[in-house]
């Protein structure tokens, strides 16, 4: 039988200790509270047979001998049997602790005189002369014989035979059972509410920790709770409000830069055209041209990061199937008429536009496929041209990294399209995975978004 494995969550980690330690205490106290209440009742039946027999033995003595037989046969029970007999049914005196006690007990009430004692033998009803103590009793069942044998004033004894059937273990009381299984559910009630609040903010701050890495800025938490769940909340808040003004600006410092930059350099641009000199004026119009594309790509870097749009539904076939058949790029779509999904619809078709102009410029076209993976939308951009070679592919995300080295405006862009692309889809909660074809004729650009 395998064990229940231990839960992780720290809820199910309180609760399960919680369970049981209420489960340990419990049972230790309903042990305590049936052992004591088999110590008192054992102590009532004792004390009441131990007054019978006191009152008995001077009434016996006052009274004519020839009644004696009489009155003790009137006041035998089923458990108790008594007889006025000329010789002691006990020969020795009394035995074991149970005997001994009772022997002193009835010593000292009955006032008998020096030399006199009364004589008890306990044993059990199947003839066991070891004198047993009262922790044996409860080990198994047993019912256990007690002779008393006390003189009388005239020289007869009176013999007295009790009957006692000791349980095992008690028999449940159903009030201590209620009592306990009450305060069992009480505390337990308190705990699971106690531990509710105590994971409820750290779930909420789990997932807005979640959203931040997916570089949402605007997430923020409720200051409720208790003190140290309000200042980790308000710390968290503090954080986010700083990173976001952080961002916004570096993205502002960014497109001012690409911004300013494009006015000399168009200045320079048309000074550099007024050469006569083709040798001069063709390579330093070449490298205008690509600090010209350096600054439009720092330009739209800024304007993404710098963007804040509120997410809504979003029919990712239909924004797809749109590019696609738009003339600016040579696309074919593949996938259902209808996918709607939670997303910022600018940001996504920036993303998508990136990537079909990427397969546009160098592969000539691609082919999109949009499908349903269990709880995500896949995306998939194939095309067949010259792929990227193997070293590049890990890095070829990062800012400024391109598949060719060429800087040109008709064979590649200044490297951030990917970077912009891998920036929108995880700010989506997604994935960009980038590999070349099995066969080495073009690339597949994969986007998995939650749907």
């Amino acid at each position: 039988m395998k064990f229940l494995p231990f839960p992780k969550s720290l809820a199910g980690q309180f609760v399960l200790l919680l369970v049981l330690a209420l489960l340990a205490v419990n049972t230790v106290a309903i042990l305590v509270l049936g052992s004591e209440r088999d110590r008192m009742l054992r102590a009532v039946r004792r004390s009441a047979q131990v007054d019978r027999i006191v009152t008995l033995v001077p009434a016996l003595n006052a009274m004519d001998p020839k009644l004696r037989s009489d009155v003790v046969r009137a006041v035998s029970g089923r458990r108790t049997r008594l007889t006025v007999d000329p010789e002691p049914r006990v020969v020795n005196g009394p035995t074991g602790p149970v005997g001994d006690a009772v022997a002193a007990v009835l010593g000292e009430r009955l006032d008998l005189p020096d030399g006199v004692q009364v004589r008890i033998a306990v044993r059990d009803h199947a003839g066991n002369r070891r004198p047993p103590d009262w922790g044996d009793f409860r080990r198994r069942r047993r019912r256990i014989l007690m002779d008393l044998s006390i003189p009388l004033n005239d020289g007869t004894w009176l013999n007295s035979r009790q009957i006692s059937s000791l349980p095992r273990l008690s028999g449940p009381n159903y009030t201590i059972l209620g009592l306990l299984g009450l305060s069992f559910v009480a505390v337990l009630g308190v705990g699971l509410v106690f531990i509710v609040r105590l994971t409820k903010p750290i779930a909420a701050l789990r997932d807005a920790a979640v959203q931040v890495g997916r570089g949402r800025r605007d997430v923020r938490l409720a200051e409720t709770g208790p003190a140290e769940i309000r200042d980790v909340s308000r710390a968290f808040n503090e954080m986010q409000s700083e990173i976001a003004r952080f961002d916004e600006d570096r993205a502002r410092t960014v497109a001012a830069i690409g911004h300013d930059l494009r006015t000399p350099i168009t200045s320079l641009r048309i000074r550099a055209e007024m050469l006569d000199e083709a040798k001069l004026r063709d390579p330093m119009i070449r490298t205008l041209d690509d600090m010209a594309m350096l600054a439009d790509g720092l330009l739209a870097w800024g304007r993404n990061e710098a963007e804040v749009e509120i997410p809504s539904t979003v029919d990712l076939a239909a924004l797809l199937k749109g590019l696609c058949e738009s003339a600016e790029f040579n696309a074919d779509y593949d996938g259902p008429e209808a996918l709607e999904i939670t997303a910022r619809p600018t940001a996504l078709r920036r993303a998508f536009s990136n990537l079909l102009e990427n397969a546009r410029r160098y592969a000539g076209g691609a082919t999109v496929t949009l499908a349903r993976s269990g709880s995500d939308a896949r995306v998939t951009v194939r095309d067949d041209g010259p792929g990227i070679p193997a070293d590049r592919l890990a890095t070829i995300t990062e800012p400024f990294r391109r598949g060719e080295e060429s800087r040109s405006r008709e064979t590649g862009g200044a490297g951030l399209g990917l970077s912009i692309v891998e920036t929108i889809v995880r700010a989506h909660g997604g994935r960009l995975d980038i590999a070349n074809r099995q066969d080495r004729s073009g690339l597949i650009v994969t986007v998995t978004v939650p749907a």
